[in-house]
């Protein structure tokens, strides 16, 4: 089936979808001069939509100086763009599911709120895009699975099985309904009118395109490759802390911090960050306060503070360098140095053994010549 032909289904069937509010709202977005005092009318027509704005703008997303206590400040703090996509991702998540017993709808929307935590920490730290906009895009960027089952719940066990990879969960998608949960998820984001960009980074994502962002800018390219990576990292933490532990490795989930453009410290204060705005950013969106993979990620928090801290231990005790070549020590001095890292030093055998005895050592660099010589002296 072309995409197409099925998204008019989804008025048809029981899945969730905008309130005529938010559907007001998206229309007064289409206007040129929209207004904030049009939206602050609109809102007040759902008086929930108003306690869930103001609530937003007083979360950890925005960080107000002070306490912000009417519409019409919390709507000068959000922007008018992203309280309209926020009225959309309320409106979705206390959406009403057909009977579908292969997919957990809060494991769902829990898995997605983890993904836009962290990506908006992520655009936090790159600076190319503002978090709110990044939080709402986090938020909806697998909307094409649930839109899915809610259309044919007896296909739910596609996206339930964990077992299978990006790939071939593709494949099987393609398969069933004739494209993937990410087309869909553009083609809804493009009929919902978010920006042309994040559509695109979708869709990239989609496709597998992979970018070299180490000499990112603000230019509109620049900023799509950034999103595609932001969106990238984003999925990957999320599937890491759902997974079984069985699953989850740690060398390889540092490798993928290097690929974040990230270092373990930036990243042990990511998961803080996601760890503590939880509570207060769940509460808006009514989903569980302890949901599935916040225990996962404080585990891994924990972990590489560990790590951290036995390095650190490791930096605060002397390295043993042990050579007879002058030049060659002083190689080591100026390589290790810099890095953190305090040093000793010995010519010979005799000296180093004088100086292992007096000193608490984690390391010695020896030249392995001089140990055998001083071995073989011994044995004779």
């Amino acid at each position: 089936m072309l995409i197409e032909a099925f998204l008019p289904q989804l008025d048809k069937g029981n899945c969730p979808s905008p309130s005529q509010s938010t559907l007001a709202l998206m229309q007064l977005l289409q206007k040129e001069d929209a207004s904030l005092d049009e939206a602050a009318r609109l809102i007040r027509l759902d008086p929930i939509l108003v306690a869930k704005t103001i609530k937003l703008a007083n979360s950890p997303i925005y960080r107000p100086t002070r306490p912000i206590v009417s519409l019409d400040e919390a709507l000068m703090r959000i922007g008018l763009q992203v309280v309209v996509r926020m009225a959309l991702g309320l409106a979705l998540i206390n959406g009403k599911l057909s009977f579908a017993p292969d997919f957990d709808l809060y494991r769902f929307w829990s898995a997605s709120l983890l993904r836009a935590i962290a990506m908006q920490a992520l655009a936090k730290e790159m600076g190319s895009w503002p978090a709110g906009e990044i939080f709402i895009f986090g938020l909806l960027s697998e909307i094409g699975s649930l839109m899915m089952v809610c259309t044919a719940p007896e296909k739910s066990t596609i996206f339930s099985n964990e077992d299978l990879s990006f790939a071939e969960q593709k494949i099987l998608e393609k398969n069933e309904f004739g494209f993937s949960r990410h087309d869909l998820t553009a083609a809804l984001m493009r009929q919902w009118r978010l920006p042309e960009t994040m559509v695109m980074a979708i869709e990239s994502c989609n496709s597998g395109t992979d970018f070299d962002l180490e000499h990112a800018s603000n230019s509109a390219p620049d900023r799509l490759h950034t999103l595609i990576r932001i969106l990238g990292a984003g999925r990957s933490i999320t599937e890491w802390a759902m997974s079984p532990a069985s699953d989850r490795s740690l060398e390889i989930l540092q490798e993928n911090i290097k690929s974040w453009w990230m270092n373990t410290p930036h990243f042990v204060a990511m998961i803080h960050h996601v760890l503590s705005e939880w509570a207060d950013i769940a509460e808006i969106f009514e989903l569980p306060q302890y949901p599935p993979g916040l225990d996962n990620l404080e585990s891994i928090r924990n972990t590489l503070m560990r790590s951290q801290d036995d390095q650190e231990d490791i930096r605060n005790k002397p390295l043993l360098l042990v050579d007879d070549q002058t030049g060659d020590r002083a190689l080591l001095q100026r390589t290790l140095e810099p890095a953190g890292y305090q040093t000793l030093q010995a010519f010979s055998a005799d000296e180093a053994f004088t100086i292992i005895y007096k000193n608490a050592l984690r390391i010695i660099l020896a030249d392995q010549a001089l140990l055998v010589a001083k071995r073989n002296d011994r044995r004779k």
